[in-house]
């Protein structure tokens, strides 16, 4: 691993699996790291398992250059980087304010209708923030909130206790412990409400808040 000129990082792998992905090719190097590639970029050339690849790297995370056997797939400047991440950050800018226009008046109702120590959280991040809450970040704290919510109705019966164990138990379902493995679709089976779009990090902190909650700690 070198570091050139720029400050990008430059790293000598070895391809470990190749997955087509209709317009993209998933490619998983020997460091275990997998990223996607565009046909277009591609184009026509068929990565192999075995190939070696050269990576730049900016902060370990976008990739702006990949040369495979020799040959260059993706070949981005730091100031090219720049260039393309101002619009994106314009376009992302955009998506957020025509989203806010067309749901945020749901997505306020929905908060109200929270269990009332969540509510409570998103009332103050609004009081906090203003409006700019509910077009930069109230969708993604909303999956987190929505997902405690159904964990918390679905245990309101239960002693407090009861209800963490439960909780702990239905989360250990989707991991390692569980026989079998990792059984997402019986966990969803049992607490559909929680929702199946959720990234690790939203899942994780649903949970958290819903024990949170249940312990009388403050959210």
């Amino acid at each position: 691993m070198i570091t050139n000129r720029e400050g990008h990082t430059v790293q000598l792998l070895e391809i470990t699996k190749v997955d087509p992905y209709g317009e993209v090719v998933a490619i998983t190097s020997s460091e275990g790291f997998t990223f996607t590639v565009d046909n277009e970029e591609l184009d026509g050339f068929v990565p192999q398992v075995g190939d070696t690849m050269v990576l730049t790297t900016r902060n370990f995370s976008n990739i702006l250059g990949i040369i495979i056997e020799g040959r260059v797939i993706r070949k981005t400047s730091e100031a090219q980087f720049q260039r393309d991440h101002e619009q994106w950050s314009k376009n992302l800018r955009l998506k957020r304010l025509e989203g806010y226009l067309k749901y945020g008046p749901a997505l306020k109702e929905r908060a109200k209708n929270l269990h009332p120590a969540l509510a409570a959280r998103m009332e103050q991040f609004s009081k906090e923030k203003g409006e700019e809450f509910w077009i930069e970040d109230a969708g993604y704290e909303m999956a987190c909130l929505e997902g405690a919510d159904a964990l918390l109705r679905k245990t309101e019966t239960m002693e407090s206790e009861s209800a963490i164990k439960w909780i702990n138990d239905w989360w250990d379902i989707n991991s390692d412990k569980h026989d079998p493995p990792y059984d997402y679709k019986k966990q969803m089976e049992m607490v559909p409400d929680f929702g199946d779009g959720h990234s690790g990090f939203t899942a994780s902190a649903a949970k958290g808040l819903a024990i949170a909650v249940l312990e009388g700690r403050d959210v």
